[in-house]
């Protein structure tokens, strides 16, 4: 056994073990996250992309190099999983034939894996680059996961289904997010995430952290103490709230229709929750352990990418006098490579801990559902805004009785300068005010969001799916002339908003000829492949990604 488990740290993706934090004489200063630093962010962020396209085989990626014969392991289509899940949240588009070819080796390969963080992978990938088109898959999934749980110990060893008895923390971590993503789409976790909770209510040490193996209390780490604190908060959300109908599942890419609105839980019993002794006992644990990492800090890449999903779902913009975000930032930018690459942790390679580091820099929250604002307000699906309101399928404006309040050119611009660097609640509220409401001005404020350099990429995500729902609302020809636009982000936003139109049933014909020359667009690759899965997914048809053959057939399909 002590065997397997040495073998197993070299090569499972997730780094495991006992994080040997050494203080470091000076912490990174806390810092806001200004223009500079952000410029410094995104050019980090292209880098490592870039470094990431790079790197593939054939849209796949491993942790440890490939085998002579080029075959995955099934540690590697883990690492391919949590590569892709990067580029998507670094706004490489779910079209793009990378992120495709990752999609369909995680999928072709599933069947014999038994590895839990790969199975867990998996399901991160499949609802980020799918959503409800992935919901029997991603069911089927996580009910191996749920299988493989140690029902006495409530956490997750390497194996689904178990092939010894161990349980670590760092599994489980993996098992509990994908588990509660694919509560999104109807399955049945419930009960594995409670008996989850109770392990780490009962296994949290004295000095307020959680280790990697319960059995070691001497050994607490940040990872874990973030695991930890997340399996209490996911614990809390699924006693209080109702899982999602199977038949009304959503996913990141689509909400299905009719589902009944999640009721918010009491605001007494969040704030009760946020007061629980063994909350803030691990968020002061995290906070001693960022302020004494460093960039040899054993794991640093997934103790950060730890970090930043609780700190976001909690709602915590600062641990104690530190902007977290922002050391964490300084942190990482100091130790990126020429090549764009990150290799903090060699048990981990090049391309995952790079994918780590990414999903740290944009703040890539796999589980809004629940940030606190969100439980305030009940709420539901919160990884897309690209379900418009019920619209008149002849016309494609709003249906009758859904008319929409006026606005001011005054009130359209002050958002627009607002939207940027806000946070939620207020960056949910200013999008949904400026897709809502009429007036041409709101559509030009979306715009100038989009190419506002010093917008914060999480904020520009959001904007954008909220550009598309509100041309959605508009005639087709009126999403056509948006095509034409010299704007990069106008073409992009009218390609998904004629996809939102086809879905809800309504004639998108009238815009075809304008997205067929869309394909020959100078404003980069994306908008060219925007259009053409556009085109596939409105015709049904395939004549490839130049105008020629497109032309010719609408010509005889008039």
């Amino acid at each position: 056994m002590l065997l397997r488990r040495n073998v197993l740290l070299v090569v499972a993706l997730v780094a495991l073990g006992t994080a040997l934090y050494t203080p470091t004489p000076q912490a990174v200063a806390s810092v806001d996250v200004d223009e500079k630093l952000r410029a410094r962010i995104t050019d980090a962020v292209q880098k490592a992309v870039e470094f990431l396209r790079k790197q593939h085989r054939n849209g796949a990626w491993t942790h440890l190099g490939f085998s002579p014969d080029g075959r995955l392991s099934p540690h590697d289509i883990g690492a391919t999983a949590m590569v892709a899940v990067a580029l998507l949240e670094s706004d490489v588009a779910p079209n793009d034939p990378l992120v495709q070819r990752a999609v369909g080796h995680v999928k072709s390969n599933l069947q014999n894996v038994t590895l839990t963080y790969t199975l867990a992978a998996a399901i991160l990938l499949l609802d980020r680059a799918g959503g409800s088109a992935n919901s029997g898959a991603i069911n089927g999934i996580a009910n191996r996961l749920v299988q493989g749980q140690n029902r006495k110990r409530g956490g997750w060893g390497y194996d689904c289904p178990p092939k010894i008895d161990a349980v670590d923390n760092s599994n489980t971590q993996f098992a509990i997010i994908a588990l509660l993503i694919a509560r999104r789409h109807g399955a049945n976790v419930d009960a594995a995430l409670k008996l989850a909770e109770q392990r780490f209510r009962q296994t949290q040490h004295t000095d307020g952290g959680w280790s990697y193996l319960a059995e070691t209390p001497e050994q607490t780490t940040g990872s874990m103490t973030c695991t930890g604190l997340l399996a209490l908060l996911i614990g809390f959300n699924v006693k209080n709230t109702k899982p999602r109908d199977a038949k009304f599942t959503g996913g990141a890419a689509g909400s299905g229709t009719g589902a009944p609105a999640p009721q918010p839980i009491a605001r007494e019993a969040v704030s009760a929750f946020l007061k629980d002794p063994a909350v803030l006992r691990g968020r002061d644990y995290i906070l001693g352990r960022l302020q004494r990492a460093a960039p040899h800090t054993e794991h640093l890449t997934y103790f950060l990418w730890s970090l930043e999903r609780v700190c976001q779902v909690y709602g915590w913009t600062r641990l104690g006098d530190m902007d977290w975000y922002a050391h964490g930032c300084e942190l990482l930018l100091r130790e990126q490579q020429k090549d764009g690459s990150w290799e903090l942790d060699h048990r981990h390679g090049k391309p995952c801990d790079t994918a780590f580091a990414l999903l740290f820099l944009r703040k890539s929250n796999l589980v809004p559902e629940l940030n606190m604002d969100v439980i305030f307000r009940g709420g539901g699906d919160v990884r897309k805004l690209d379900v418009p309101k019920p619209t008149s399928p002849a016309s494609g404006a709003p249906a009758t009785g859904s008319a929409r309040p006026k606005g001011t050119e005054k009130e359209a611009r002050e958002l627009a300068r607002e939207l940027p660097d806000s946070v939620d609640p207020r960056t949910t509220e200013i999008i949904e005010k400026l897709v809502e409401t009429s007036g041409e001005w709101y559509t030009d404020a979306l715009l100038e969001v989009l190419n506002n350099p010093n917008t914060k990429p999480t904020v520009k995500a959001r904007t954008r799916e909220g550009l598309a729902q509100r041309l959605a609302r508009f005639k087709a020809t009126t999403v056509a002339g948006y095509l034409k636009s010299p704007d990069r982000e106008a073409k992009l936003a009218a390609c998904q908003a004629l996809r939102i139109k086809h879905r809800n049933g309504q004639d998108v014909k009238p815009a075809l000829e304008d997205l067929i020359d869309a394909l020959a667009s100078t404003s980069g690759t994306d908008v060219t492949q925007a259009a053409y899965a556009t085109l596939k997914e409105v015709t049904g048809k395939d004549f490839g990604p130049t105008p020629g053959s497109w032309k010719r057939w609408l010509a005889d399909n008039p």
